[in-house]
């Protein structure tokens, strides 16, 4: 950004504690992992339709409950 003139933010979201001590975690990004032999059923129910059709170790967007997300493809 300082090179280009871009206009660029950084925003840090540390990641969770392993230990928590009772105390509730926030972040503002979070990471799911589907696996198992209905994975594919459950991703399509939670798209509302077909899964794209991703290559291994690409991305793409899906939709959760009409929220846009971003889906890794790396099994």
């Amino acid at each position: 950004g300082e090179t280009g003139g871009y206009n660029v933010e950084v925003t840090e979201d540390d990641r969770s504690p392993s230990r928590t001590f009772g105390k509730g975690v926030k972040r503002k990004y979070y990471r799911f992992q589907i696996q198992g032999p209905n994975a594919w059923q459950v991703i399509e129910k939670l798209n509302g339709g077909p899964f794209p059709d991703i290559k291994f170790f690409n991305m793409d967007k899906i939709k959760i409950k009409g929220r846009e997300v971003r889906a890794l493809r790396h099994g």
